[in-house]
Parts: C-alpha cells; structure tokens; sequence
C-alpha cells in the first residue's frame, strides 16, 4: 500500500511538472536583426529602416489623429486599402518612406518584437498602404537629419483629413503641385529650412492658412490664394517686393507676411500701408538692401556687393520690437552701427563707407542672438557673414567740340570722354580696348575706328585682390580721325552716287536735251 501511495504522489509531481512547461511559451520573441547603423537609420540589403528611439517615440517624426480619447492607444484601421511600394511608382524616397513607417508605427504602439512563429495586430507595419493615414491629422517629419530629398508620391496615401504638414529641416529641392493637390483638409503647410527654389499651391487648399518656407532658396512665391492667414519667407533669395504675389484685398483679407533677411528695399510703400490699424495686409522686414545671404554649407558662394550709393533699410519691427541688427567691420570686428527700431521713422535709411562688413541678429536688451537653426521662426536670424560695400561706378560723358553728351554715335575729329568720382572717394581708372589700367578720369580720343574704353573708380591697391572697386562704365567710341575725310563707309556711298549719276541720269538729261 505504501509503495502505491509512493507511486502516486511521484505521478502527481511529474504531471505537476508536465503542467507546468505547457504554461510556458515554446517559441520566443526576438528583436529585428539589424546590421550596421548610421543617424538612427538601419541599412541591410540596400533598404533602409529607422530605428526606434527611448519607448518607441521620435520627437521628428509623429503623427495626430482623433481617433483616440486621451491616454487611450489608438486603433489601427481595420482596413488598410492597396500597398504603396518603395519605387517609381509610389514613394520613390527610401527616408520618406520609411520614416512615415515609423510614424505609423509609433503612433499606433507597434513595437520592434517580432514573433518566431506567428503574426499579430501588434507588429510593426513593415510597408505603406493607401489608407494607413486617412485618420490622421498631423504628420511631422522634422528632425529627420535632413535625410529626405523628395516627397514624390505623396499623392498616392489617402490624407484626406491631414491639417498640418511639417517637413521642415530636410534636403528637399522641388515639390511638384499634384503631391499637394489632394490635401485638401491642410491648414499648415511647414516647409522650413530645405531647398526649395520654387513651389506652387494648388488652388484646391482652400483651408490654408500657414505657410512657413524659411530659410529656403526661393526667388519669388505666389500667396495670391492665401487671403488670411500667415506667410513666412524669411532667409530666401527675395530681391524685390514685386516678386511676392499678394492677395487681392477684400473684406476677409487679414495676411501677415515675414521677409527677414531677404534683399528687398522697395516694400516702402505695402509696408507702410500695413502699419494702419484697418491694414489687410501686413510685412516684417527687418534689415535689407545688404545682398543675399546664403546656408552655410553652400560652395564657392560670391560675396555679396554693394554699391556705396545704394542706402540699407531698416523697416521697424512689430512682431520683435527688440530686434537689433549689429553691423560689423570685418577689417578689426568694431560694432559700426546698432540699427534698432526707429521711434521717429518706421524706415531708417542707413550709409556704409567703402569696407566689408557682417550682421547679427540680437534681442536689443539681452544681447543674445536671435538665430536658431533649430526653430523654425528664428532660423531666418543667420549672421550674415560678409558683404562689400564698393564704391559707386563714375559718371562718364562725352566732350565732342566743348559739348557734353551721354552718348554719342559716329563723329570725326577728335574729342574726349570724361569721368566724374560720385563718391570722393578712391581713384579713376580707364582701360582702352581691354588694355591696362590707367589712373586717370580723362582720355583723349585720337586713335580713329571703333573700341571701347572702360572706366571705374578703386579705393585701395588697384593690384590687390583687398581693393574695393566699382561696376565698370563701358563707353563705345566710333571716330573718325580727319574732319574733312568722311569715313570708309561714306566714301564707298557717295562714290557709289556718283556713278549712278554719271553713267546713268547724265545720259537721260542729254537725251532728253536733245529731244
């Protein structure tokens, strides 16, 4: 009896045991293979993932919807609609795509695990489908370390309720008007710090009402559809007022329009309309009139120059009443001037003498700078490294026979071209017929034929390359050395003349006489 009892308990403790190991799981989880890594970005096999950062989140890419209360994990769509692939025919750029991925991914609480044996609703969306953000209201692609280059194929996702678009802080050069056409919820299109030199918007996003394209390589931008709402084209290459199309006024206009850093000095007129209490349309200027500036990583950008006759303006500013542009003398780095809001003009004209120069952005009470490459507001604030100011180009007249004259066309004799220094300051010098350099403002003109003679005034060593000098004024001279002698050309006419007259109307007359 004894040992039965023995034998049972032994059973009782190997089922025990056998229980037990059916409890645990017979495969496991393991983390997606990776390979090498660079900038939070995974290469295998020439495709490319993006890593999970901390649990799962990625401050640059994320994603809103309403899909969700507060502190509730959202629901993926039950359906997802057609694949998007990778290529040609979808969404062509690998970051692109696969930081969208992550913004599903993140968004929805999918984790990196995979299991072994088995798919759940718990995985990571490994490609893109039509549907995958038609709930969504706010997708974020900032921060990205300026991987993405193109947004082509952006058409093909349904985002149909997608209010706010922000892809600021990449390297993208174009963007062709049918990515955006369908966005038709969009109400805040941010773009800031890429490459963009043109970009158009579709007449379809009726709900628009920011559009951010700082620090960008724009020359020239459209808001004519944007009729309230906010425009910021700071730090572009902006070079006059007419190249930024604004609104027609009516009764809803309310448009506010930033051109910080920029090269613009004929906005007098718009901006001072804009300061009334009952403006529609409203800009910030700042400092301009000092030449293009340009992102730091640019090769071989000129520096920019201007003429010492062309005044820098300073248009107060309403939104940073603090704003105070510092100009610097790049010769010994000595504070030239401090150009702040002016309490008795709301434009300050200001002269520089013939040097070269920098600004910086500060606040006017801390002194701090105002630039933030990171911002997407006060990265328009770059230091403006360098610009020349040359001296004006001289004024050039003709003196034919003690008379003075702009231009003049064939003449004979001899005469001269005279050149006047507008600024006082530097030296003339004339070159004939791309010859050296001659210091002088007169040139007499007896060499006969036709040629050019060039003038421009220099301030410094006119064989250093630290000589400041001006735009050259070009004088075309035709001249003949004899008064008396007309030219070849002439000569070849009125012999022609009176050959005709000779052997042809000659004849008439004596026949006709006869007669």
């Amino acid at each position: 009896m004894f040992k039965q009892v023995s034998k049972i308990k032994y059973l009782l403790i190997l089922l025990a045991f056998v229980l037990m190991a059916l409890c645990v799981p017979t495969s496991t989880y393991v983390l997606a293979e990776t390979t090498t890594t660079q900038n939070n970005v995974k290469v295998e096999n020439n495709a490319v993932a993006v890593l999970e950062d901390g649990a799962g989140e990625d401050p640059g890419a994320t994603g809103e919807n309403e899909g969700a209360g507060e502190g509730q994990t959202p629901t993926p769509p039950a359906s997802l609609g057609a694949p998007v692939l990778n290529d040609q025919d979808g969404i062509n750029d690998v970051y692109l795509y696969q930081y969208l991925l992550q913004t599903y991914n993140n968004y929805y609480g999918l984790t990196d695990l995979r299991h072994e044996t088995e798919t759940t609703s718990d995985d990571p969306a490994t490609q893109l489908y039509v549907e995958m953000f038609k709930d969504f209201t706010e997708i974020s692609l900032t921060n990205t370390n300026a991987l993405i280059k193109s947004v082509k194929g952006l058409k093909v996702l349904n985002l149909e309720n997608l209010k706010v678009l922000n892809l600021g802080q990449n390297q993208i050069s174009e963007i062709d008007v049918e990515d955006l056409k369908n966005l038709n919820s969009l109400e805040e299109l941010i773009l800031y710090d890429n490459e963009l030199t043109t970009l158009t918007i579709p007449s379809g996003l009726t709900h628009l009402r920011v559009v951010n394209l700082n620090k960008n390589k724009l020359t020239s931008f459209d808001a004519s559809l944007i009729n309230s709402g906010e425009v910021y084209l700071s730090f572009n290459r902006i070079s006059s007022i007419q190249d930024v199309k604004l609104p027609r006024i009516i009764y809803s206009t309310n448009l506010y329009v930033e051109l910080f850093n920029n090269n613009i000095t004929d906005a007098d007129t718009t901006y001072l309309a804009g300061l009334t209490n009952e403006a529609k349309i409203k800009l910030e200027l700042g400092l301009q009139g000092y030449g293009l500036n340009y992102k730091a990583n640019e090769q071989n950008v000129a520096t920019p120059v201007i003429c010492k006759a062309n005044k820098l303006k300073f248009y107060n500013s309403l939104k940073y009443p603090n704003l105070k542009a510092n100009i610097y003398s790049n010769a010994d780095n000595a504070l030239v001037k401090g150009i702040v809001n002016n309490t008795e003009s709301n434009i300050t004209e200001i002269s520089l003498e013939v040097g070269e120069y920098r600004v910086e952005f500060v606040d006017a009470t801390s002194g701090n700078s105002l630039y933030d490459y990171t911002d997407e507001f006060n990265c328009a604030f770059k230091t403006h490294n360098a610009f020349k100011i040359v001296p004006t180009s001289p004024v050039v007249k003709f003196v034919i026979k003690g008379t003075e004259y702009d231009n003049y066309g064939k003449f004979s004799g001899t005469g001269k071209l005279v050149a006047t220094n507008q600024d006082e300051v530097g030296e003339i010098y004339y070159s004939i017929s791309g010859g050296e350099w001659i210091k002088g403002n007169e040139v007499t003109l007896n060499r006969g034929g036709q040629y050019n003679v060039e003038f421009k005034c220099v301030v410094g060593d006119i064989s250093s390359d630290s000589a400041y000098e001006s735009a050259p004024v070009i004088k075309m001279v035709t001249q003949s050395l004899n008064p008396y002698i007309p030219d070849v050309v002439s000569l070849i006419i009125l012999i022609a003349l009176a050959l005709v007259l000779f052997f042809v109307v000659l004849p008439l007359l004596v026949k006709v006489i006869k007669r």
